[in-house]
Parts: structure tokens; C-alpha cells; sequence
């Protein structure tokens, strides 16, 4: 993959709807998905293994028990779309999600040193997703949290007491637009491979747009909201962003807002530091300006 740019904002949504009637949904009761490696069916040899026991829940887990500096995923999707993952050399199993829907998927794991790399398992699945959203609401390789994680914390606290989704949405939003603020420094030296940490943003309220899109897809998933982390272009340049799902309106993607009668699109971080921006504005709502290539 190419080195990525990521410009210095991130895209999400939030949903104000007056008078929209939506199920309560209460913090305590969103249960999280635990990935699991169960064994059940699982290609693996001295150097890796492939556990596709889940595969209908949205995910495999991959991990490489090999001795090379370098390890690499490729997820094949059912549209040709080929995503790409960096496994740490560390012999533990990681969440690999299946975004692209029901269909064959192919999985290269490749063992690497520098840039030179030789295939050491290929696998051929066949997918039938048991849930359309299930993708969404698990924890993954760049989504990354559990019951315990200080981002599940803090999504419990903003949305106690809340009832609907969409108080739900606008409270994690509200949060990330007033507490966490852009890394201009990170953004200049960001290199591909580059996966988001989710603790570090929490503890240091910063991070590129890739970090907030990954920790807000955290919080919403957590309280049972399914949540997409989309990567692709804004413009010209690369970058990450959301789309989220409610009963009522089913996806909404990209940047849309509602303030009571139009719908708008909008990039609030950089929006917020950029109110006089007409340009700026006016490239926002502008649909085309986006469009997704990866979703996690």
C-alpha cells in the first residue's frame, strides 16, 4: 500500500432528528462481541495459521508463528477489493474482518523481509453472514476494544442514560468534537501500515483522523450501535471517516447532518476550526468529494 496522507480531519455523522422515534436501547444492555479462535476450522502450519471458524459472524483470525521480521495479510473480497494487513511478529492471533458481504473470499498470509515477501498459506472461504451488521459491531484488527478498554468506559459513561440511538451518537460525537483535538505533527510522518491505537488517543485527547474514526467506531460498537470505519479519498487526499446505522434510517453514509429540515454534508472537526472557510464549506457539501475504498 501506498504511503498514506491523511488531511487533517476526520468525517462522521451525526444524526439530529427531531421527533424521530427510535428504540430505546439502554448503555448496560449493548453486549460486545468476544472474536474467538475456536478451532473448529483452521489451515495452519509451522510458520502461521488461519482460524475461519467465525466466518459467518464477519471475521477470521490470522496469526504468524514464523521466525521473518515482516508479516502480511491479504483479505480477497467477493468484488476483487484486496485489503491488506501488517501482522505484528508476536504469535498472537488477530481479528481480520469480512466487510464486503456474503460471497468467496481469498486469504494470502505472506511472510516478508524488507520488501520481499513469499506466500506460505492460501485459503479459499465461502461466506454466508449470519447477520449483514455483524461485520460492524465486532471488535477488529483496526477497531480494537473489549468490556474492559477505557474507550468502552468512557462510551458507557457518556451514553448512561441515554435512550435512544441517536442520543447516543450525538453524545459520543459532542465528546470527540470538544475534547480530542488533530496531531499536525503525527499527520506528517503517519506511514503506511500505520494501524490506530485507541488507548493512546484516549489518554493523550489527540490523533489523526484515522485514530478518531477508529475510537469513535469503538465507542458507538460498544454501546451496540454498528458503526463503519470507512478509509478512502476526500479530495485528493487520503483519508478516514464514518458511517453508522440506526433501526429507523438504516445506513447513513458519509458526513451527513440534520438540523431539522435539510441534510448537509460535513466534516466537523475541521469545520469547527474553519467556520469562516467557504471553501472549504462548499467542498464539503459537495458529495463527490468523498469516496470510500476500504471498510472496517
Amino acid at each position: 500500500m501506498k504511503r498514506l496522507k491523511f488531511i487533517g480531519f476526520f468525517a462522521v455523522i451525526v444524526l439530529a432528528l427531531n421527533g424521530l422515534a427510535e428504540a430505546e436501547i439502554s448503555a448496560s444492555s449493548a453486549a460486545i462481541p468476544v472474536p474467538k479462535a475456536s478451532g473448529t476450522k483452521i489451515s495452519q502450519n509451522d510458520k502461521s495459521a488461519i482460524d475461519y471458524s467465525n466466518a459467518n459472524d464477519g471475521y477470521i483470525m490470522v496469526k504468524y508463528t514464523g521466525t521473518r521480521t515482516r508479516a502480511v495479510v491479504y483479505v480477497n473480497s467477493p468484488g476483487k477489493k484486496k485489503y491488506q494487513y501488517e501482522l505484528p511478529v508476536d504469535k498472537k492471533y488477530h481479528v481480520l474482518p469480512l466487510t464486503e458481504g456474503d460471497g468467496k473470499y481469498t486469504i494470502e498470509v505472506l511472510e516478508a523481509t524488507g520488501n520481499t515477501g513469499s506466500v506460505i498459506d492460501k485459503l479459499e472461504i465461502t461466506v454466508k453472514l449470519s447477520d449483514a451488521l455483524k461485520p460492524f459491531l465486532n471488535p477488529n484488527y483496526y477497531v480494537n476494544f473489549n468490556k474492559n478498554s477505557t474507550v468502552t468506559k468512557k462510551a458507557n459513561e457518556l451514553c448512561s442514560g441515554k435512550k435512544t440511538e441517536v442520543e447516543k451518537i450525538s453524545a459520543v460525537y459532542n465528546w470527540f468534537v470538544s475534547e480530542v483535538v488533530y496531531d499536525h505533527e503525527k499527520a506528517k510522518n503517519v506511514k503506511s501500515g500505520y494501524v490506530p491505537k485507541i488507548a493512546d488517543l484516549m489518554k493523550d485527547k489527540k490523533g489523526i483522523c484515522f485514530d478518531y474514526a477508529s475510537a469513535m467506531t469503538a465507542m458507538l460498537r460498544s454501546q451496540g450501535i454498528p458503526a463503519r470505519l470507512e478509509v478512502g479519498y476526500a479530495g485528493e487526499e487520503y483519508h478516514a471517516w464514518i458511517s453508522v446505522f440506526t433501526k429507523e434510517t438504516g445506513w447513513v453514509n458519509g458526513w451527513i447532518q440534520f438540523d431539522g429540515k435539510n441534510w448537509k454534508l460535513m466534516d466537523p472537526t475541521y469545520a469547527a476550526a474553519n467556520k469562516e472557510n467557504s471553501g472549504f464549506r462548499k467542498f464539503m457539501n459537495t458529495k463527490g468529494s468523498y469516496s470510500t475504498i476500504y471498510k472496517y
